[in-house]
């Protein structure tokens, strides 16, 4: 009986560490498999934070591209506006001046209907031409 009271003791010994292992088995396993899960887990965080900062870059450097296309455009507008003004002033003295010799033509020919009915005379036409002198040489 003794022999069978050992045998029983051994066993049951044997089937507590066996447990015991098993035990501890399954926990290494849990725990592996929880530190690949958070692992993974920061890894799928850090990859999309990068993503979205690389949008975010790319989205940044777009709207600074549109913002440098404005401002070369704003000055191009401007180099535009300051030519056109740099043009129209010669043109508004040309203008200017024209008017000014139709003004005395409109002039002297008053002067020469005016002088016509007064003396009831005839104006050689070489006096009534006297719009050369308005022309710039």
């Amino acid at each position: 009986m003794q022999f069978s009271a050992g045998m029983v003791e051994r066993e049951y010994f044997k089937e507590r560490t066996d447990f015991a292992e098993y035990r501890m088995k399954n926990r290494t396993i849990w725990e592996i498999a929880a530190a690949t899960v958070i692992l993974l887990m920061i890894g799928v965080a850090y990859y999309i934070t990068r993503q979205r900062l690389r949008l975010q870059r790319e989205r940044t450097d777009h709207y600074l591209l549109l913002a440098e296309e404005a401002n070369s455009e704003y000055k191009t507008l401007t180099e535009r506006m300051e030519g056109q003004r740099n043009t129209e002033n010669p043109l508004k003295g040309l203008i200017a001046s024209r008017f000014d010799i139709i003004d005395k033509l409109g002039k002297n020919l008053l002067r020469t209907r005016e002088y016509r009915i007064t003396t009831g005379r005839h104006v050689p036409r070489s006096e009534t031409n006297n719009h050369r002198f308005c022309r710039k040489q």
